[in-house]
């Protein structure tokens, strides 16, 4: 992936944190989003980039338009031509004046009191990358996510990253310092859907250390329909799904021999996607003969690069009912594939 050339970070004198707001279409969710941003203890200390993808709708532009002037020492609104949501990233991350920065996308939302004492931590936080907890959001309950394997309630600094062990590494839990990303030249992937794998993992290969905050600062809507992680999304966004795992196959291979903690993780990521690539092949309605049989090489590709090696392998969730299922259909028929999983989920939700 080429990195984007930026100059070192100069961080504004007080401000902490920059948090980076994709918005696309997300004019139904920013009285919900942003408000939780606002505190008087964050004056100053947070810059919130309220970053306009290009979106179509006029309603999206004109509240986040309005926030930026009703409350200016909070946010800056920016307007910028449709990207995808790397774009965002990048563009906010070069912009960036803080000592650290976080993206929270523009249909989710924060815990202001974890914020506020995220906030707080930063201050005297000198490390490369800060953890921290957070809560998936569904339509009728929320489940907390603890970034620490142990379920640990205690701040900690300093760590060696080599030195962790089955931390949780997604895009909800990690703060990046600024000047890691921009005088490494990071930059992920734009046009695509599941740019957020890069935007986690690439940091990686070059911090040294890390801390952990404990509290859900991020609060991540989940299960509603048209959703990227949805079925239905992965069988659209299927060509996104492999450019991005040609990408971290590309990072482990760098980093094999040198970053355990990075390989280990980029390795997780490389086989839940692998998943994804079996979903895709299942939700293949619509597509072209060719599509069809891309998906199925797709698939084969995947599972005889994980098989043949040992690490890959290790992280392949073979308890997995829907991996149990492909492989005893020799990852072949898809259609029967479907349906079977789509009993189960029904199965599941009468459980429930």
């Amino acid at each position: 992936m080429k990195k984007l050339k930026t100059e070192n970070a100069n961080e504004t004198e007080g401000c902490l944190l920059t948090i980076i707001v994709p918005s696309y279409k997300t004019a139904p969710y920013i009285d919900m989003c942003l408000p939780t941003f606002i505190n008087n203890e964050l004056k100053k200390k947070i810059k919130v980039l309220l970053i306009d993808d290009g979106t179509p709708d006029k309603e999206t532009k004109e509240k986040l338009i309005f926030f930026a002037k009703t409350y200016p020492d909070f946010f800056e609104f920016i307007h910028k031509g449709n990207g995808g949501h790397g774009s965002v990233i990048n563009l906010g991350a070069a912009l960036s004046q803080s000592k650290y920065f976080k993206v929270i996308d523009g249909d989710d939302w924060v815990n202001t009191k974890e914020l506020v004492n995220l906030v707080r931590f930063l201050q005297s936080c000198i490390d490369d990358i800060v953890f921290s907890d957070f809560s998936y959001i569904y339509t009728d309950h929320k489940v907390f996510v603890s970034g620490a394997n142990d379920h640990s309630t205690n701040f900690y600094v300093g760590k060696n990253i080599d030195s962790i062990e089955n931390f949780t590494i997604v895009f909800h839990n990690e703060t990046i310092k600024t000047s890691l990303w921009k005088n490494n030249g990071i930059a992920v992937r734009e046009n695509v859907f599941y740019d957020d794998q890069e935007y986690c993992l690439y940091p990686l290969e070059y911090a040294k250390t890390v801390a952990y905050c404990p509290g859900d600062v991020y609060q991540y809507r989940i299960g509603e329909e048209g959703q990227s992680v949805s079925p239905a999304s992965r069988g659209k966004h299927f060509e996104d799904l492999v450019k991005i795992n040609d990408d971290l196959y590309d990072l482990y291979l760098r980093n094999l021999a040198t970053k355990p903690f990075l390989s280990k993780n980029v390795a997780k990521a490389i086989t839940n996607n692998f998943f994804g690539f079996l979903i895709s092949a299942m939700y293949t309605k619509g597509d072209s003969r060719m599509e069809k049989i891309k998906k199925k090489d797709e698939v084969g590709k995947w599972y005889r690069l994980i098989v043949q090696d040992p690490i890959l392998y290790a992280e392949l969730d073979r308890k997995r009912s829907l991996f149990k299922t492909a492989k005893a259909l020799h990852f072949k028929h898809f259609r029967l594939m479907r349906s079977l999983f789509e009993i189960r989920q029904k199965y599941i939700e009468v459980k429930k």
